[in-house]
């Protein structure tokens, strides 16, 4: 399957309150605009998209403890540096962002105060 779009299967609708575990990687993924609410999503894997940001990550994914997006077109992770949707802290503690266009992680770093492994 190669998705463009989050559309929303009906399967995962039916799961989407428990689901812990996300892999969506290799596909061709450029925005995250429609990302299903995923309350108790852990781990998301974006590897090898074309993602350019991760705006609207906190809506869908606000309690990710793991993410992993290397391999995209992210110029900036602006939108872990920012107040969640729900104003709650971020509580990722491991960030894969190898193989993008990033320059600098000062954006962030307030945002991150939990991550204990970055790449």
């Amino acid at each position: 399957c190669r998705l463009t779009r989050m559309d929303v299967d009906p399967a995962l609708r039916a799961c989407r309150a428990s689901l812990r575990e996300l892999n969506l990687s290799s596909n061709q993924i450029a925005r995250l605009e429609g990302f299903p609410a995923l309350p108790e999503l852990r781990v998301l894997d974006l590897t090898n998209n074309r993602l350019e940001s991760l705006a609207g990550i906190d809506e869908g994914a606000p309690a990710l403890t793991r993410l992993l997006v290397s391999r995209n077109a992210l110029r900036t992770l602006h939108a872990l540096g920012v107040p969640r949707a729900d104003a709650k802290p971020w509580t990722l503690e491991h960030l894969d962002a190898r193989d993008n266009a990033l320059k600098s992680f000062a954006d962030i770093a307030a945002g991150l105060g939990a991550v204990t492994s970055l790449k």
